[in-house]
């Protein structure tokens, strides 16, 4: 049974298979295949391309163009190629021959279904018009930088000999006798214009050079510009003209190539701002040339010609006849001779480091200053915030005079070391860096020299110094030095100078980016800053600074409430060095209101030993003082409140004068109260008791002074009082303590 089902199942099959029609038979037939189209075609003597195009059913067209001055026969033009339709037949093939001189010419496309479509051809004659006999009348050259601002400018070489190396007979004007023959020899594969060109050196044998003159150049060495502006080759060349593209292509004898543009006669708009019109009456070669900008010399010579040449314009003439045969010379290549080889440089001295030590002021003065900035987010450059003192307030004037203590200490294979300390001058006062029309502190990038004494180190293979805030710079020793040669090139960078008797700080220093104001002070100074460069001049011998130098500014009691700047050293019996703060309880209250407190220390004159000037002792903001009130509880003699003013009330409150004796380090008050002076150190007290090695001893840190009052304390030894706050602080103070610590 089950067989029986599949003897039935494959008869079935067999007799639907003999009922479906044969997919093939119509692609075999074509009938389905309408298509009846030329792709494409290429004739003997074509120059450039065909365009041929479908216009309906049963009609096409065929433009194109034939250098009928090649064709022998327009009755006989070979099909050098064509391309029809799949399976479509056309009335002439690839190889065969076709007639141009019928009335109508015509190509005929049959498609398998029979169907046809007739292309009308339309041919246009041409004639190479390049070829010919010309002179350059011309040299143009439009450059410079800028063409934004009105930078640029447009040059005729030919007037512009003086710029050129002529010595050898070489300058710009060897090219006017000169004489440009194109011949025009065929067409290349694809259809462009082809021959050859002969540059000839005319009668001098000379062409230009291109040497551009040492005399007229910064650099005062000679410059050969030839790879820039020796575009149309020397002697024969080849040349191509691609009319699609509008363009000449010269292929020199040794295959270097150079492509212009072939412009026709008339106006051109140089885009400058303003335009600027350059008028040809006659066709010429456009050149695009190489350069950049260089905002130095935006507006000479040597910045157009030399920097950023932008476009040649050959101008050529066509002149009747042919040239001349004793123009028909041909000058060799003859490369500049070049600059003797510069005796090697002398390996540079070391630099001796003990000798630098020594007093320095700002170099220079208000027209040439010391101080410089190597800035700009676009096209870098040296400005000096002196030279523009209005981008800042008037404190800028207070760096003129401002004076430099280096002092070397140690100098060893590797490392120098030392203190330096940046003095303000005559005036008191540094510059405070703001910047005027935005009020923004910049002492980030300009501050950065501390003011006052500070240790370095020089590490010697690198340059960098390291101050003792940790703030790093180059140290530079006299010489010229180079900026922005990523910018510019090792040979075009920027650079600066420090003089002879000289040493330099150099800080690198970043800006905020802002790329919107290129060109600016702003970008400059705030913007793009890349360097701050301090030169300091040798005006003699390191001397060693006074310890009062230091003292003028403004200080705030030191500490906090845990390590206070206020103590006394007190007590009749084994007597010690207490704190009132930390004590606070002994006392009433106001005992808080003296840790904000702060002084004012100014000099106004100092003649020999003698230092005279004013204090201001004020109140913080609670805008009060201690009233020095020991209370009832621990006043031993009577129970009740005690005022020791008499002991803690020193320093007059306001503004008040004060001499010192800087021989006995002591200072009076106007009131007529005295004390000690004392700078940074540690100090012994009660050494009439404990004896020198066990005094008690008190710091004063670095940045602070004290003033050190002696108390008319009793010493005898009273057992009622001995070792109470008391005794400590009334009945046996010896010595009251005020520590202030430098702000500003």
């Amino acid at each position: 049974m089950k067989n029986i089902r599949y003897f039935i199942l494959a008869a079935g099959l067999i007799l639907m298979s003999s009922c479906v029609k044969d997919p093939w038979s119509d692609v075999e037939k074509g009938d389905w295949n309408h298509e009846r189209s030329i792709l494409s075609i290429k004739f003997e003597g074509q120059a450039g391309t065909v365009t041929i195009e479908n216009e309906d059913a049963t009609t096409g067209t065929i433009d194109v163009t034939l250098l009928t001055d090649f064709i022998s026969d327009l009755s006989k033009v070979k099909v050098e190629q064509v391309t029809y339709s799949y399976n479509a037949e056309g009335s002439v093939q690839s190889g065969e021959y076709f007639d141009f001189t019928v009335a109508s010419p015509a190509i005929t496309v049959k498609a398998v279904s029979g169907e046809e479509r007739k292309y009308s051809i339309n041919m246009t004659s041409f004639t190479e018009s390049l070829g010919g006999v010309y002179k350059i009348s011309h040299y143009w050259l439009w450059g410079g930088t800028g063409p934004a601002y009105n930078c640029t400018k447009l040059y005729d070489l030919y007037n512009k000999e003086a710029n050129f190396e002529s010595s050898t007979g070489r300058g710009i004007a060897a090219e006017k006798d000169n004489y440009i023959e194109i011949v025009f020899e065929g067409l290349t594969e694809d259809g462009n214009t082809t021959g050859t060109c002969y540059n000839w050196a005319g009668e001098d044998v000379h062409n230009c050079g291109f040497v551009y003159s040492a005399e007229k150049s910064p650099t005062k060495q000679a410059i050969d510009l030839s790879a820039n502006y020796r575009r149309l080759p020397m002697g024969q060349s080849t040349w191509v003209r691609d009319y699609i593209n509008n363009t000449l292509t010269f292929k020199a004898a040794d295959g270097t190539e150079t492509v212009c543009e072939l412009t026709e006669a008339g106006s051109i708009s140089l885009p400058n701002t303003p335009v600027i019109t350059l008028t040809l009456e006659n066709p010429a070669l456009y050149f695009t040339l190489d350069g950049v900008d260089d905002w130095d010399n935006a507006w000479n010579d040597y910045g157009v010609i030399v920097r950023h040449p932008r476009r040649l314009y050959l101008e050529i003439e066509k002149v009747d006849g042919e040239v001349p045969e004793a123009s028909k010379t041909v000058e060799e290549y003859v490369a500049p001779e070049p600059d003797p080889e510069p005796d090697p440089e002398p390996d540079p001295e070391p630099v001796d480091y003990s000798a630098l030590k020594g007093m320095y002021n700002v170099y220079g003065d208000n027209s040439t200053f010391g101080l410089w900035v190597f800035g700009g987010t676009s096209d870098p450059a040296f400005v000096s915030p002196i030279e523009k003192s209005w981008d800042w307030n008037d404190s800028i004037w207070k760096e003129s005079d401002n004076e430099l203590a280096f002092n070397v200490k140690e100098v060893t294979e590797t490392t120098v070391t030392g203190t330096l300390n940046y003095k303000a001058g005559t005036d008191g006062a540094y510059w405070d860096y703001v910047w005027n029309s935005t009020s923004a502190d910049l002492s980030s990038l300009y501050g950065k020299l501390p003011h006052s004494e500070t240790t370095f180190s020089i590490d010697i293979a690198t340059g960098v110094v390291t101050l003792g805030d940790g703030t790093t710079a180059t140290f530079r020793t006299p010489g010229t030095y180079k900026y922005g040669v990523d910018v510019y090139g090792e040979d075009n960078a920027k650079t600066k100078e420090v003089p002879a008797n000289c040493i330099a700080f150099d800080f690198a220093i970043t800006g905020d980016g802002d790329t919107s104001s290129p060109w600016t002070d702003v970008d400059r100074f705030v913007h793009g800053p890349k360097n701050y460069l301090m030169i300091f001049e040798y005006t003699g011998e390191y001397t060693e600074p006074s310890p009062l130098e230091s003292l003028p500014g403004t200080y705030n009691v030191y500490g906090n409430n845990s390590t206070y700047g206020l103590w006394v050293f007190g007590g009749a019996t084994d007597p010690a060095i207490v704190s009132p703060i930390g004590k606070s309880w002994v006392f009433d209250s106001t005992i808080w209101k003296e840790s904000d407190n702060g002084l004012t220390v100014t000099v106004t004159s100092m003649e020999g030993t003698t230092v005279k000037g004013n204090v201001n002792w004020w109140s913080g903001a609670d805008g009060a003082f201690w009233d020095y009130i020991m209370i009832a509880k621990y006043n031993k003699l009577d129970g009740t409140d005690l005022d020791l003013s008499t002991y803690y009330d020193k320093i007059p409150k306001g503004n008040t004068e004060y001499t010192l004796d800087a021989a006995t380090m002591t200072v009076t008050f106007s009131n007529g109260n005295t004390a000690k002076l004392l700078l940074p150190g540690t100090y012994k007290y009660g050494v009439d008791v404990y004896g020198e090695d066990n005094a008690k001893t008190l710091t004063v840190n670095e940045g602070c002074f004290a003033f050190d009052f002696a108390l008319p304390g009793y010493t005898t030894p009273n057992s009622t009082y001995a070792w109470t706050d008391f005794d400590r602080f009334a009945y046996g103070a010896r010595n009251y303590i005020m520590i202030f610590e430098k702000t500003e």
